[in-house]
């Protein structure tokens, strides 16, 4: 009985981060954040991006060990593979950087697809890269 209200209270606190994050797109467009959270809470997945970096984060309540992550343009598309961490009873989370894991130079639309068990899960995200020549 104690882990289903657990599991509960972190799907509406993640419900309700996520919902926070979604609504800053508006008031603050440089910190844009393309975020999605399943109904219920189960699967939330963000890409977290600054004027500095991009990161791809995701939290489960039901899924753990590895999981794939697959970011591109359309031409260009690879895949790493990473392990879902523990923070709570059932809750598991990944971060990914997107310029330590994936080396694209190249100014485009990126999508970003989560796989788990060789299954795509939850929505695939988009975000533009701009490429600075340094």
């Amino acid at each position: 009985m104690r882990d289903n209200q657990l599991n509960r209270a972190v799907a509406v606190t993640m419900t309700i981060l996520i919902s926070l994050s979604a609504s800053a797109v508006s008031v603050a467009p440089a910190h844009a954040r393309t975020s999605y959270c399943a109904p219920k809470g189960s699967v939330c997945q963000a890409v977290d991006k600054t004027p500095n970096s991009v990161v791809f984060r995701w939290q489960t309540l039901n899924l753990r060990g590895p999981y794939q992550l697959c970011v591109g343009p359309r031409e260009g598309v690879r895949c790493v593979t990473r392990r879902l961490h523990r923070v709570l009873a059932n809750v598991h989370r990944g971060n990914i950087r997107f310029k330590s894991s994936f080396f694209h130079r190249k100014t485009a639309r990126y999508s970003v697809t989560w796989f788990h068990s060789g299954e795509p899960v939850g929505k695939t995200l988009r975000f533009h890269h701009e490429h600075r020549w340094k």
